[in-house]
């Protein structure tokens, strides 16, 4: 199944943007101080690729990674206890298993919730409104 969406991205500028983000709860947001282009783009569901992506040798797909399926005993994303004790153990055992790899060093994850109630309840981000990738070189 594929949707159209509209994704915001940094208009084409020459100097560096500032971008400033607020901290968790109902109030939060980001600001940034560069006009943004919104664009309309065609958005597949991955999901329906991932059997594709299995029969694949990993590493091997055009665009740079690999969609795998996972099945998690986690079902509350909310529960910040559940998440590092289940979750985080369950993704470091399947990427070992997946990659050959012996060591798996998980330094971040990100909740974002749209509800602002949810929000401050829980203390989580606002949904990312903006085209990002959360990684860099410095960040890990």
């Amino acid at each position: 199944m594929s949707v159209q969406a509209e994704v915001e991205f940094l208009s084409k500028r020459t100097e560096r943007p500032i971008y400033y983000a607020s901290s968790a709860g109902r109030n939060a947001r980001h600001d940034i101080d560069q006009p943004m282009n919104i664009v309309t783009v065609k958005v597949d569901d991955a999901r329906e690729r991932a059997d594709q992506d299995a029969t694949r040798e990993l590493g091997q797909h055009p665009s740079g990674f690999d969609l795998l399926k996972f099945e998690t005993g986690v079902d509350n994303f909310l529960d910040q206890d559940r998440i590092e004790s289940v979750y985080e153990v369950e993704v470091t055992d399947f990427l070992k298993r997946v990659t050959g790899g012996y060591r798996v060093h998980i330094f971040d994850h990100t909740v974002r919730a749209s509800d602002p109630d949810l929000r401050e309840q829980k203390n989580v981000r606002e949904p990312a409104t903006l085209v990002h990738n959360d990684y860099t070189s410095t960040s890990g």
